[in-house]
């Protein structure tokens, strides 16, 4: 259940930058106010947010984390990104020699924040969760912080912020099922997934409730939408959002996010020559809302209902039914994509899961198709002008396809459309990779073009630019994209002898996850013939 805890306090005047509250005549700032409230309820709690949940995947999956695999350290050589694969005989010594010093002053391998990260380890934690779901978690988290507590983890900014007890008691009472999910979930994206979390862990005997506080001048972001979303829609989790002196408007603003989860579905059917109707029509009796004005069925239906799926796929085809939630009207097209996501997030499977487009799914929704157009080399969405040389894009194309699919897929508390609209409603209208590097060509092979040095590359073999007749599509990159088309271009020419230079270099920290400085060691130089 979600529920919305709404309290009035006395808001204390400080010289400091954190707000504070009045509560039986103490001040609290809003995270330690709403955790006495919960005590007053006899409750037990921690502030957990992400530091909580960092914690406790990097004990149990630790040696996951920080295992010799391809990605996990990285050096310069010649200006090129590479990283040795220790199941390689030529590259086993480079490793060998670099991964101690690349994890003790970096805290994490190198791919961490990266895509390749989980697909690196895809078999170390299929194993990992396997071994989880049957051993007593709570023995496996205290041999884990015995054993490790102290090391340099990136993951976790603070050794004394929970004491084992601490980190343990959540843990007694959660469901393993969910525990696992949870972490999942996290280890599979850590670039992405690492923040969001709830403020609180609340709990008394065997009942567990996350809870996210906002004071009147706090937001929900994205991240915090879709975990209170995964928490309590798919995993059927209790969370309360505690909501400190928030106004009518602020609330409502709220309750918008997540109106799927608060409302139920309320169905309406008219009159229909199909042989389903009564079959609907005793499913509707069942409803403790049922009514039936002018010869018009009418029942309310939670997202959860193990039945909803197949009722909306029946009536969804009448022309006479209607759907409401909220007291809005929406198409049956938009009640079908809010359940298709439902179910497909409340199926989830580690054994069957894409962990290259469980990555790339990244606005949020899988029925979003317009994310998937990078996969798609952009072709539906303009042209190669052979006369200038650049990709043209159908602006006016896009901008339709964002706003219909926004449109279609309203209802879903998981979509991300602020930064839909930033990624594809703010493209240039013409692209020059020569000019522009977070963009490359597409030839009708399907390669990847980048211009780097004064000539184009391309990841799949060493070959020639086959000229701007064959680009049929363009891709986005990032950074690792292109390194990485740099990096199997090099590999391939490479036939002298070369200088290494080892770099040890953490990676920067997230936004709002605190600061740490660049350390950039040069470990040792090696000559080696390649």
């Amino acid at each position: 259940m979600l529920k919305l805890v709404q309290e009035e306090f006395t808001k204390i005047e400080s010289d400091f930058s954190r707000v504070f509250y009045q509560l039986a005549g103490k001040q609290f700032i809003p995270e330690k106010l709403a955790l006495e409230y919960y005590k007053e309820k006899d409750y037990e709690g921690i502030w957990a947010e992400n530091d909580y949940w960092n914690t406790v995947l990097s004990l149990l999956f630790w040696d996951v984390i920080f295992a010799k695999v391809r990605g996990a350290v990285a050096f310069s050589r010649n200006g090129v990104l590479e990283e040795p694969d220790p199941m390689y005989p030529q590259d086993k010594e480079i490793f060998d020699k670099m991964f101690l010093s690349f994890i003790k002053m970096n805290g994490m391998p190198h791919d961490m924040f990266s895509k390749h990260f989980a697909i690196n380890r895809i078999e170390l934690i299929k194993a990992r969760y396997k071994q989880l779901t049957n051993i007593k978690i709570s023995e496996r988290l205290k041999e884990a912080y015995q054993k490790y507590k102290g090391k340099n983890c990136r993951l976790i900014n603070d050794w004394n912020k929970y004491s084992l007890s601490e980190l343990i008691a959540p843990i007694k009472v959660l469901d393993k099922r969910i525990l696992l999910r949870i972490l999942l979930r996290l280890i599979i994206n850590i670039s992405e997934n690492r923040s969001g979390f709830p403020d609180l862990l609340v709990f008394k005997n065997n009942e567990i409730r996350f809870v996210e506080v906002k004071s009147e001048n706090d937001t929900l972001s994205q991240n915090q939408i879709n975990c209170i979303t995964l928490l309590n829609l798919d995993l059927d989790q209790s969370v309360d959002i505690f909501l400190i002196n928030h106004t009518p408007s602020k609330l409502s603003k709220i309750e918008e996010s997540f109106k799927i989860l608060l409302l139920p579905i309320k169905i309406e059917i008219g009159d229909t020559s199909s042989g389903k109707r009564n079959e609907m029509i005793s499913l509707f009796r069942s409803r403790p809302d049922y009514s039936e004005i002018k010869n018009r069925p009418t029942a309310s239906f939670p997202i959860q209902h193990e039945e909803l799926e197949e009722i909306i796929k029946t009536v969804g085809r009448w022309k006479t039914s209607k759907f409401f939630v909220g007291g809005i009207e929406y198409t049956s097209d938009q009640i079908k994509n809010v359940i298709y996501e439902y179910h497909s997030n409340k199926n989830f499977n580690l054994e069957n899961y894409n962990f290259w487009a469980g990555y790339d799914t990244s606005y949020g929704c899988n029925n979003l198709e317009i994310a998937y157009a990078n996969d798609q080399d952009w072709k539906k969405f303009g042209y190669i002008d052979t006369t200038t040389k650049e990709w043209v894009f159908d602006l006016k194309k896009i901008k339709e396809v964002v706003e219909n699919q926004l449109e279609e897929n309203i209802l879903c508390p998981y979509i991300d459309s602020k930064r839909v609209k930033k990624d594809f409603l703010k493209l240039p209208e013409r692209i020059d990779p020569k000019k522009d590097d977070l963009w490359g060509f597409i030839d009708n092979n399907r390669n990847r073009w980048i211009y780097n040095k004064d000539k184009w590359i391309t990841d799949y073999s060493e070959s020639t630019f086959p000229g701007i007749n064959s680009i049929v599509g363009v891709t986005r990159l990032n950074k690792e994209d292109s390194q990485e088309i740099i990096q199997k271009q090099y590999n391939s020419c490479s036939t002298y002898d070369s200088e290494i230079e080892i770099k040890v270099s953490p990676q920067t920290r997230k936004k709002g996850s605190g600061c740490l400085g660049i350390f950039i060691v040069l470990v040792m130089l090696l000559i080696i013939t390649l």
